[in-house]
């Protein structure tokens, strides 16, 4: 089975970084890859969370401890604003709701 994904070689190329810093990464556990063959595949799915997590080290200096704690804020951030949209709609308040283009800058979507 093919995986849909980049090559960690591939990725570290175009992004110019050390494969070491992916690889650590991978070690503390914010991304997953999978092996196909001799090859290591960042899949699809991972490659914006990779991105957003070498900028916070490398552009912020933040440690991997810290991404897993920005990451984890980020995620419970979009789950509650997605109840809040829920709320909106059954209160029948869909149409006040506006996107904060910051903010959604700020969480990558």
């Amino acid at each position: 089975m093919e995986i849909k994904g980049i090559t960690i070689q591939s990725f570290c190329d175009f992004h110019h970084v050390e494969q070491q810093q992916i690889l650590a990464i991978v070690e503390f556990g914010l991304i997953e890859v999978e092996r196909q063959e001799e090859h290591i595949i960042i899949p699809e799915k991972q490659v914006e969370h990779l991105e957003r997590f070498l900028r916070l080290v490398n552009e912020l200096g933040v440690n991997l401890e810290g991404v897993e704690v920005i990451d984890n804020m980020r995620a419970r951030i979009l789950r509650l604003q997605s109840e809040l949209n829920k709320l909106y709609i059954q209160a029948g308040i869909s149409d006040q709701i506006q996107p904060d283009d910051e903010y959604d800058i700020f969480l990558g979507e």
